[in-house]
């Protein structure tokens, strides 16, 4: 059983990662259009390649993992761990079923893109060009 608290500056780290988590998923949503797409009808946006969705696909994904990863590093709970499980598994189906409905409206713009681009994890560290597209 961990225990009830890890070191302050580990804690530190995981505030500093639950910020940092939700300072990218306002971004992601900035940049995606989202807002405007819930508060104004219309036609959906074009695929988004630029702000976060150069490094990862999934951008909402990631800061939601990093957001339970950061609370549990804060305050490591049993309940937070099981969390992060439910989030991943959550966030892998999301990623499998939104691919094939992109790759179906957007074809070989969006496989090259996902080819370039990692899902959920930068781990490549390199960012998507537009001018690949």
């Amino acid at each position: 059983m961990p225990p009830d608290r890890l070191p302050p500056a580990v804690s530190g780290l995981g505030l500093l990662l639950a910020a940092v988590a939700c300072g990218w998923t306002v971004w992601a949503i900035r940049t995606s259009g989202l807002v405007r797409m819930f508060s104004r009808p219309g036609p959906r946006p074009a695929l988004v390649l630029r702000g976060p969705y150069r490094f990862v696909r999934y951008p909402c994904c990631s800061g939601a993992l990093l957001l339970v990863l950061g609370i549990w590093l804060w305050r490591p709970r049993w309940i937070v761990a099981v969390c992060f499980c439910v989030a991943l598994g959550g966030c892998l189906v999301w990623v499998a079923f939104q691919d094939r409905r992109r790759v179906a409206r957007y074809g070989e713009a969006y496989q090259r893109y996902q080819e370039a681009v990692p899902a959920l994890a930068p781990v490549r560290l390199r960012r998507w060009r537009e001018d690949r597209a």
